[in-house]
């Protein structure tokens, strides 16, 4: 790509422009201006060729009548992406079985989890709050007064990059986190990887919370429930965060674990052309589904049960349908054996 192209608020195009690519210290160094142009009515174009091979910052100013509005723009260059898939969802939804079957598309191997985004994202928020509020940072003339909250930001992605190509090469990049840190990670990731392809890993509650109730004995029963609708919430709220990011929808594909276990072949097969992995890939990724998917705790991802039929107290029944039946049924799945609801499946 040779140049940049930024989309202009119509309202701001007549106005007095600044863009301004200086040294990271812009009190103690030159500045240098740039040449831009608008190529169309309200895209403003700047040639890359004319950038260092850094992290470059860009300080853009525009003032129109008494308005004026001072904004900063950070590029990390990359010179080649790897492929990179990442897997989420919910604890217990069936992303451990979508990971290890795409690290067999890829034949590249990962961790079990990685919880690096979680990490890198906590990083870029405390030092967002650093920045804002630190007696250091609201002290004028201090460096780290000087210091964009971008720079910082685009400084941590590259290094985030770097530790997966650093760790996982630069052939394919497999990340299976599940939670709801990583859900609230993607947009980083995302910020990381552009061409990164999700998979969300979904199951109906009654059994995730069922499953989830026998892995992890300890954590109370509301906390199960809270966690999957939580989880689910998330996912939707980023889902269309990402998706208005990318001005663009086939960065995803949701994959049902029902259905994975009950017609492996058809959703292996629409797995594998998300990728854009070849046949012997996707036969790889089936052949493990079918030989080697690990132990689910509690029986098979098919083995499907009504609420009534549980042997949860009243008590919790009535918990999980407050707090978890809306979201079942925005999702199309029903109560009882049939899992999804008649007019939705």
């Amino acid at each position: 790509m040779d140049t940049l192209k930024l989309k202009v608020v119509t309202d701001l195009i007549e106005g007095e422009w600044s863009i301004t690519l200086g040294s990271h210290s812009t009190h103690l160094n030159e500045e240098k201006e740039i040449f831009f142009e608008f190529s169309k009515p309200n895209v403003l174009t700047i040639p890359l060729g004319q950038l260092e091979n850094r992290i470059n910052v860009f300080k853009v100013f525009i003032r129109k009548g008494e308005v004026s509005h001072e904004c900063w723009i950070a590029l990390t260059p990359v010179k080649e992406y790897p492929k990179v898939c990442i897997v989420v969802g919910s604890p217990r939804s069936g992303t451990t079985v979508v990971g290890n079957m795409i690290q067999q598309a890829y034949e590249v191997k990962a961790h079990g989890e990685a919880h690096l985004a979680e990490l890198f994202s906590n990083l870029i928020e405390q030092s967002n709050e650093f920045l804002s509020n630190s007696p250091a940072a609201l002290n004028k003339g201090t460096l780290v007064w000087e210091v964009p909250a971008v720079l910082l930001k685009a400084q941590l992605l590259k290094q985030l990059r770097d530790l997966y190509i650093t760790y996982y090469g630069t052939s394919a990049i497999v990340d299976k986190t599940p939670g709801i840190p990583m859900l609230q990670a993607l947009p980083l990731l995302l910020l990381a990887f552009p061409n990164a392809k999700v998979v969300y890993c979904q199951r109906r509650g009654i059994e995730n919370v069922a499953s989830r109730i026998r892995k992890f004995p300890k954590v109370k029963f509301e906390g199960h429930c809270r966690q999957w609708a939580q989880a689910v919430k998330v996912w939707l709220r980023t889902k269309k965060a990402i998706s208005a990011m990318l001005t663009r929808e086939d960065w995803f594909i949701e994959v049902e674990q029902f259905n994975l276990a009950t017609s492996p072949k058809s959703v292996t097969q629409t797995i594998g052309e998300f990728l854009g992995t070849n046949t012997a890939s996707i036969n790889r990724m089936f052949d493990y589904q079918a030989k080697k998917s690990p132990q689910v705790t509690g029986g098979k991802p098919s083995d499907i049960t009504s609420i009534e039929r549980l042997d949860w107290e009243e008590e919790q029944k009535a918990f999980f349908i407050s707090h978890c039946g809306g979201l079942m049924s925005d999702l199309g799945y029903s109560f009882d054996e049939s899992y999804f609801k008649k007019e939705a499946h």
